[in-house]
């Protein structure tokens, strides 16, 4: 029988959140759930985040089960700060929300009682809507594609390579030890967390479920990541992509897909692209980007046989 109270880790993400954290906290502290811990990771603020935070928790950790602040000597990222987070917590299923969201009074309870309820469903990943709130003004209510939870792992999977990821990592929220059995967050795209987790889960064929609640508020500011630092989130993700999205676009048969992620912004595949769209008999453009796409597929396998065979060399 399914503990109707487990221990529920919230893990707060912080890096030069001093403006807006202690509003989180307490939206942790307000929680109508009791049986809670409290896990704040910082990424080495520069700003006086984790003075604040230190002087929260003196006033206010006999609310949770255990809290505890963790600091970090050089700044990492948001994958590796997260994974700090996971590594400590001890709760069945873990919250992770930034430094700067807030969760509403009944986001823990209405999750664990969706959770609870819907036994027979395996819940390990479940998400929900979130609010975009911006100086104190709420805009609409943001939930995942309904196509996208209506599906199975692997068309979620499809619809993810097709798509894009459409779920703010926000609105996750997480059993423990699969997230930990999986690996945690890659650490090598460490300021693009979301797409590269919610990938793996459905690889691995872990359906995303949604409860159709909104149960956190997400701040917009220019300080938001997305804003400050979109130069390296444009690296992390031409990384993710030529690592993990492009060979499974292959894998999965989208080769017209494939070529269109792989020459993006290319003014000579626009060209083509445009060609084979405007001259191509029906079928005749996928066959061509399925000929080309079996090509690389080969060369591909070819060069990743040979980088497993050399490590094996060096151990």
């Amino acid at each position: 029988m399914q503990n109707r109270h487990p221990l529920i880790s919230i893990v707060v993400v912080t890096y030069n959140s001093s403006e807006f954290v202690f509003e989180t906290l307490e939206s942790a502290k307000e929680q109508t759930y009791q049986n809670l811990e409290l896990i704040i990771t910082d990424d080495c603020s520069t700003d006086n985040t984790v003075e604040i935070c230190k002087k929260w928790l003196e006033i206010n950790k006999d609310r949770f089960v255990r809290a505890e602040l963790l600091t970090a000597e050089k700044n990492t990222g948001i994958s590796p700060n997260l994974n700090r987070g996971l590594k400590v917590a001890k709760g069945e299923w873990i919250k992770f929300i930034a430094g700067d969201d807030m969760l509403l009074p009944k986001s823990i309870d209405e999750m664990i009682q969706f959770i609870t309820i819907e036994t027979d469903k395996s819940i390990k990943f479940l998400v929900h809507g979130i609010i975009p709130f911006r100086n104190g003004t709420d805009f609409e209510v943001v939930y995942p594609p309904e196509e996208l939870m209506q599906s199975d792992p692997n068309k979620q999977l499809i619809y993810l390579l097709k798509r894009g990821n459409s779920i703010a990592g926000c609105a996750f929220f997480l059993e423990r030890s699969i997230l930990l059995k999986l690996g945690g967050f890659d650490e090598n795209y460490p300021l693009f967390e979301d797409y590269p987790l919610i990938i793996k889960y459905t690889q691995n064929n872990h359906k995303i479920w949604l409860i159709k609640k909104t149960l956190i508020k997400y701040r917009i500011h220019y300080c938001n990541l997305s804003f400050d630092h979109s130069f390296l989130l444009k690296d992390s993700f031409s990384k993710f992509k030529n690592e993990i999205l492009l060979p499974l676009l292959l894998e999965k048969g989208l080769y017209q897909l494939y070529w269109h992620r792989l020459l993006q912004g290319d003014r000579k595949y626009s060209i083509f692209r445009s060609f084979l769209l405007a001259f191509s008999p029906v079928g005749w453009k996928d066959k061509i980007y399925k000929i080309l796409g079996k090509s690389y597929f080969y060369d591909h396998k070819v060069e990743f046989q040979k980088k497993k065979r050399n490590q094996a060399l060096l151990i």
